[in-house]
């Protein structure tokens, strides 16, 4: 476990450190292999829908599937879950309610003399949440993300996801579907259940945009079916988890191992990063990882992604959040002294846990924000998940004649300048009647315009 002192290093070194650079060649020879089948699967489904679902259903899944709707969840027991269960995932779902509640964005006016112009957000009438399945459904996804597009007021909510190994929805998910008001649900996985929901089959209409994670051939459908014109919208380009944690010497050595930990369980390629203010807090980190370790379950995973971790020695607080806007994480993690203070100096980051009690796993789960967000680095420059994602916004103008007036000759002068001449055509043409009119209401005549 090397420790990497900031200040000793390179850019090229820096660099290669956060950012963990691969063979290029290999890399993009991987890409375009993924890619290419990729995109066979979409062709397919695009061409034969229905029956393409099935074979690749059979294919990966091998489960015969005559139909992937599921007709109605009022049939469906919820008796595999325990009480606390439910209690839970309904607390969950009312913490994420309430917070992204406050979110929905308002109609903004403005009102000058002849007109009256506003801003007003529209929710997409039509979304598909696909919640991934693989060793455990990801039921906190499903709240994450049905819980903004239904305070959005999406009209159809579509639920995509792989049945439980008996075939059927995983109780977990059927419950939350309830709470959701969801009843469009569809068993069905993989980068064929992206094409569905972005093409349309016989039994499943196509939406508007899709939401939610997925593995490396359900990530690069969505990115190949957002740069189609006759494919759909997508939430963000989605990579590996990540979590940075800048930690002092007042930090907790167990809360930081355990966060650092709860983040490389995700996934083998998840990037943990720990900057510390000194050589004695990460020693003691690297130590605590080691033990809890041992505790876990998801080992498989555990051995590819903790050797990943990052270990960076800072010289202060302020270079270690240079470090972090610069990185811009997906999850950052303040473990300092006075680290309400130290969030204001926050650039970049997805979602921001202040203090030794903010476990990254509450924001997974339940404390309200959103846990769907940017990573490899476009927390520069995007947001997370919210009640807009799910909401388009539109702008309105009611300009009146008075309003024309006074607007007309700036729109002709820059028509001009962008030698636009039908752009000053059109306010020319309005200008002419007006003075047609007022002309022949000088001469005692009426003009009528129809």
């Amino acid at each position: 476990m090397k420790i990497c002192k900031w200040n000793d290093i390179s850019e090229v070194e820096r660099r290669e450190i956060l950012y963990e650079c691969n063979d290029i060649s290999e890399v993009e020879a991987q890409s375009r292999s993924l890619a290419e089948k990729v995109k066979a699967i979409l062709e397919d489904v695009k061409k034969n829908g229905d029956e393409a679902l099935r074979y690749y259903t059979k294919k990966f899944e091998n489960r015969d599937a005559l139909d992937f709707k599921l007709d109605s969840l009022a049939s469906l027991s919820e008796e595999e879950l325990k009480a606390d269960e439910k209690e839970a995932l309904k607390m969950a779902f009312d913490q994420i309610s309430a917070f992204h509640r406050l979110q929905k964005p308002q109609r903004v006016t403005l009102e000058r003399s002849g007109y009256t112009l506003w801003r007003d957000f529209l929710s997409i009438e039509r979304v598909g949440i696909y919640v991934p399945a693989g060793t455990a459904p990801l039921v906190s996804t499903l709240l994450m993300l049905a819980c903004p597009a239904t305070i959005a007021g999406c009209r159809d909510i579509v639920l995509v996801t792989p049945p439980s190994k008996d075939g059927k929805l995983d109780p977990a998910i059927r419950y939350v579907a309830r709470l959701c008001g969801i009843s469009e649900i569809y068993l069905l996985g993989g980068a064929q259940a992206i094409a569905a929901m972005a093409y349309g089959t016989q039994s499943i209409n196509k939406v508007s945009k899709i939401f939610g994670p997925g593995n490396s051939f359900v990530t690069e459908a969505k990115r190949q079916v957002s740069l189609d014109p006759r494919g759909c919208s997508i939430d963000m380009p989605a990579g590996p988890s990540e979590v940075l944690v800048i930690a002092d010497d007042s930090a907790i050595a167990d809360f930081i191992a355990s966060d650092l930990l709860a983040q490389a369980e995700h996934d083998p390629k998840a990037r943990c990063v720990l900057v510390g203010t000194s050589e004695e807090i990460i020693l003691q980190v690297q130590t605590s990882v080691t033990q809890q370790i041992l505790e876990l379950s998801r080992t498989s995973i555990l051995a590819i992604s903790v050797p990943r971790i990052r270990w960076v020695l800072a010289e202060d607080i302020e270079e270690a959040m240079q470090i972090s806007n610069s990185y811009a994480p997906e999850h950052l993690i303040l473990h300092v002294k006075g680290a309400m203070e130290f969030s204001k100096q926050v650039k970049n980051a997805g979602s921001v846990f202040i203090g030794p009690w903010s476990a990254e796993a509450l924001g997974d789960f339940v404390s309200g924000p959103n846990h769907v967000l940017p990573t490899a680095g476009n927390p520069i420059a995007y947001g997370g998940i919210g009640v807009e994602s799910f909401m388009k916004s539109t702008t309105f103008q009611h300009i009146e004649e008075i309003g024309f007036t006074s607007l007309a000759p700036t729109a002709h002068i820059i028509g001009g300048l962008e030698g636009l001449d039908g752009h000053q055509a059109s306010i020319a043409i309005r200008s002419r009647f007006m003075e047609q009119r007022k002309f022949n209401r000088d001469q005692g005549e009426s003009i009528i315009c129809g």
